[in-house]
């Protein structure tokens, strides 16, 4: 089921054209889809409430949330900011801003639509369509990244994402000054929800990119490993080597050792590890993936392809470490086919703070030679 949600009016939209586009869509879904709608206050911080209350009590395979902005195309939103402007006070007359909508938070997420094949659906529909890295400072992206962080932080792992729709005018499609008519803006949505759904449906397959050529998104790359390590704070004794990484130290990293990299349609890293090949072991670390995506197979994948890649190498075995205190890694390491072997003690500590994970990578070497043949 994906839901849909969309607000009611607000100062200067007393009709607000996502409210009744849930009606219709909830009347007539598109064909193949299985839709649930949610009309939302347009509240700063009261439509998020409801929205999360929603995905507690009837978990979706995907949320898309509909809000409407100036003229214009349809804008694919790939970026929440946690920033709020001073500006125009919500439907309950409330006011935020400026500042971060949450502290402790990250500065922003990306949107885990697949916004590319989206961008490509509606151009072949003859929808005027853009992308936007600003949603603005208004209730939308106040939404937009309140429940990207409740996904991020507590699930469920799904895709998540916000699209503006511009004005409605009643002329025929539209008036040719960047406002559609409501029956264009069904048509849009439906296509995005039918883009949606057929993602959903099939087999996942994530490439994993080997040292990706001309790739220099250093600093995507660094916020993508803090979004994945950011459970790892305050459970973990010492901290994380994470939190002494810059965009600088991870390109180094990448000339030092093997990058593998997973991105999304639009080019966004979504999951990453650093494959160190020595003599006889290789060495796999800094396994990060984007939390909305995790146990969906890329952690899986990163492994498999930096096996194979240890194994051409020469390599008999495939090694990494993980944090005593992390036992749902060591479970995942045990499925992905590791056995431990072996404990170690950071400087300074008399416990055992690290424990060493092996994969024996002499049948791999065996199936590689098959799959050459």
């Amino acid at each position: 089921m994906i839901l849909l949600s969309g607000f009611g009016p607000f100062p200067g939209v007393p009709s607000n054209p996502t409210e009744r586009l849930l009606a219709r869509l909830a009347e007539r879904p598109p064909e193949g889809v299985a839709l649930a709608t949610r009309a939302l206050p347009t509240a700063f911080g009261g439509a998020a409430r409801l929205l999360e209350a929603e995905l507690k009590a009837r978990p979706p395979a995907a949320l898309v949330m509909l809000g409407v902005a100036g003229a214009g195309p349809v804008r694919l939103e790939r970026l929440a900011r946690n920033a709020s402007r001073e500006g125009r006070p919500d439907a309950l007359g409330a006011t935020q801003g400026p500042g971060p909508i949450l502290t402790d938070a990250p500065a922003g997420y990306g949107s885990t639509l697949p916004l590319g094949a989206i961008h490509r659906a509606l151009e072949a529909a003859s929808v005027p369509v853009g992308w936007s890295d600003d949603a603005g400072g208004y209730v939308c992206n106040d939404l937009f990244f309140r429940l990207r962080h409740r996904i991020a932080q507590d699930g469920p792992a799904i895709p998540c994402g916000f699209l503006h729709l511009p004005p409605e005018t009643g002329e025929g499609e539209g008036d040719g000054e960047g406002r559609l008519s409501l029956a264009t803006m069904e048509r849009a949505v439906a296509v995005i929800l039918g883009v949606v759904a057929r993602r959903l449906a099939e087999p996942v397959d994530w490439p994993v990119e080997t040292a990706p050529a001309g790739f220099d998104d250093w600093l995507g790359l660094l916020e993508l490993i803090r979004r994945s390590f950011a459970g790892m704070s305050g459970r973990i004794d010492p901290p994380s080597s994470m939190l002494a990484l810059t965009p600088g130290s991870l390109a180094e990293k990448a000339r030092a050792e093997t990058l593998l990299l997973v991105r999304d349609d639009a080019g966004r890293p979504l999951a990453c590890a650093f494959l160190e090949v020595g003599a006889g072991t290789a060495r796999l670390g800094k396994i990060a993936v984007e939390p909305i995506l995790q146990a969906r197979g890329l952690g899986r994948a990163l492994v498999d392809a930096a096996a194979l890649l240890a194994a051409a190498s020469g390599c008999a075995a495939l090694e990494l470490q993980t944090r005593v205190e992390l036992t749902e890694n060591h479970r995942v390491f045990a499925a992905l086919g590791f056995s431990q072997v072996g404990e170690t003690s950071h400087p300074g500590y008399a416990r055992t703070t690290s424990l060493t994970f092996r994969r024996d990578l002499a049948g791999q070497a065996v199936a590689e030679r098959a799959g050459e043949a």
